[in-house]
């Protein structure tokens, strides 16, 4: 059973540091007026499978906590294509009987045609516009309740920038 929490402290540890290495300090961070032009976007999830479920976690429920926010802003969801997508991820691990670790991560991407000035070939990529995330243990019979309100958060930080951007 020792083995077994130090091997759990050291993942924590470990998506701890992940967390913290690409957002610390910038967390949900872009230029003003990126989203400027940004009035959809289409959802991608992933990470809501049998271990979320484990934890209690259901995707409609932290979806529906992620875009709350930013449907009251005006920021329409959409099922079609948009230049710009909503991505969601989430890896959830249960651990011992009592205890769920999920880590969340969301982004805003567009997809932009942009010239190559080494080869003057047109190319098309992606461009991230924003991110944020976060860690979050507890325990299994409340992790829902924990995740879905880290979604609310997320969802109100990115309508904040949202609407920051669309100012003139």
């Amino acid at each position: 059973m020792f083995m077994r929490r130090d091997a759990f402290a050291m993942l924590v540890a470990v998506l701890v540091a992940l967390c913290a290495a690409p957002m610390g300090g910038a967390s949900g961070q872009t230029g003003a007026g990126e989203m400027k032009d940004a009035d959809a976007m289409k959802l991608r999830a992933s990470g809501f499978g049998e271990a979320a479920g484990t934890c209690g976690l259901e995707r409609a429920a932290a979806i529906d906590a992620l875009t709350g926010p930013l449907r009251l802003a005006g920021l329409e969801i959409v099922e079609q294509a948009s230049g710009y997508w909503l991505s969601v991820r989430v890896t959830t691990i249960p651990w011992h009987d009592d205890t769920c670790v999920s880590y969340v991560e969301t982004g805003v991407f567009q997809t932009t045609r942009y010239t190559n000035t080494a080869t003057l070939s047109e190319r098309v990529g992606n461009v991230q516009h924003w991110i944020d995330g976060g860690l979050f243990v507890s325990a299994r019979s409340g992790h829902a309740g924990v995740v879905e309100q880290g979604f609310r958060d997320l969802g109100q930080r990115l309508a904040d920038r949202w609407r920051q951007d669309q100012a003139p």
